[in-house]
């Protein structure tokens, strides 16, 4: 569930809530192309994942066994809140445009404990920006680079209170059964809730809507949409596509070195990493005391394929569980860790 905004009129008898978001994590890529030519293809874009409690979470909590076959039938998803397009500059000066996606803080904890529900969000959350922009966001230049947020800071998100509260599952039910479930019908309530904001405005100020209305007359012409149309529930299909998904994902290559760290009083010793992952964001690093193991593993399984490493540390850290200084180096590409 999406929930696109659009601007508050001043004059709006709404109760409206303002959102103050939390900073998560930030998604970096580059604009692959722009239907309304607005913006400009090839820049620079970034997603800031953000949380606040007053989002809405799913239904039904999440749960691995219960969820996942959910999703794959396209019958569970995280509420997102996404703000439109804003432009910023990077650290060079250069252009680059901007989107926030807030979900609930609950669900943002449950995507840091899983990493495949991670994975499923910023696909959702591409996908929600680009539904928001009307564009095409490049999946082959993902990436995360090692910042909370992009910007000074999220700017709050004002969202009526209706929108929050409506029940777009049982409208969209209403509407199947009334026998608009063709792909004219739902194609068109698309472009509807991509129109331009200031058209979606009335001359009072008051805010339309947030789930376009089916209409019957007056349809601009969509036959470019229905060539690119793929409708299906069928699980074979979903399983199919996440199929080749992963097959497309490319292996990642670990390369270790240890050593001991003298005349250091708090550290003694300093394991480096050196991989294809671009940022500190991109690794999850954790001590198994059971094991007294330092694990190893990527995030970042858009482009690459799981990959975990156990690394045996000295039988010192039994006695003294170890403390742990991470950092990166972007132009060697290295993690390296203090113990």
């Amino acid at each position: 569930m999406n929930f696109l905004l659009r601007p508050v009129g001043s004059e709006s008898t709404d109760p409206v809530i303002t959102i103050n978001p939390i900073h998560g994590f930030t998604i970096k890529s580059r604009l692959a192309s722009c239907v309304s030519n607005t913006l400009i293809v090839d820049t620079k874009i970034f997603i800031n994942v953000c949380h606040n409690e007053q989002v809405p979470r799913p239904e039904v909590d999440f749960n691995p066994s219960i969820v996942y076959p959910l999703i794959m039938t396209n019958q569970w998803e995280i509420p997102i809140i996404t703000s439109s397009v804003r432009e910023d500059v990077d650290k060079k000066g250069v252009l680059c445009y901007v989107w926030d996606c807030c979900i609930n803080t609950t669900c943002m904890g449950w995507i840091t404990k899983d990493l495949q529900l991670r994975e499923i969000l910023i696909e959702w959350c591409i996908e929600s920006c680009e539904l928001r922009q009307s564009v095409e966001i490049c999946r082959d230049h993902l990436s995360f680079p090692k910042l909370k947020k992009k910007g000074d800071k999220i700017p709050p998100l004002d969202i009526l209170t209706n929108d929050l509260t409506h029940n777009y599952r049982e409208e969209v039910d209403s509407i199947v059964q009334e026998g608009t479930k063709d792909p004219t019908s739902i194609l068109a309530m698309k472009r509807d809730l991509l129109s331009a904001e200031e058209s979606m405005i009335s001359d009072s100020g008051t805010l339309p809507p947030l789930f376009p209305r089916d209409q019957k007359t007056n349809k601009r012409p969509i036959i470019e949409e229905i060539e690119n149309l793929t409708i299906s529930s069928d699980p074979n299909t979903v399983q199919a596509n996440k199929a080749l998904k992963k097959a497309q994902q490319k292996e990642l290559t670990f390369d270790v070195v240890m050593g001991k760290i003298s005349n250091n009083v708090d550290y003694i010793l300093k394991v480096e990493v050196t991989s294809e992952l671009s940022c500190l964001d991109e690794y999850d690093v954790q001590y198994n005391k059971m094991n007294n193991e330092l694990l190893i593993q990527n995030r970042n399984l858009t482009n690459y394929k799981e990959k975990k490493l156990a690394i045996a540390l000295p039988n010192v850290f039994k006695t003294q569980e170890p403390r742990l200084k991470i950092s990166f180096i972007n132009m060697d590409r290295k993690l390296i860790v203090y113990l």
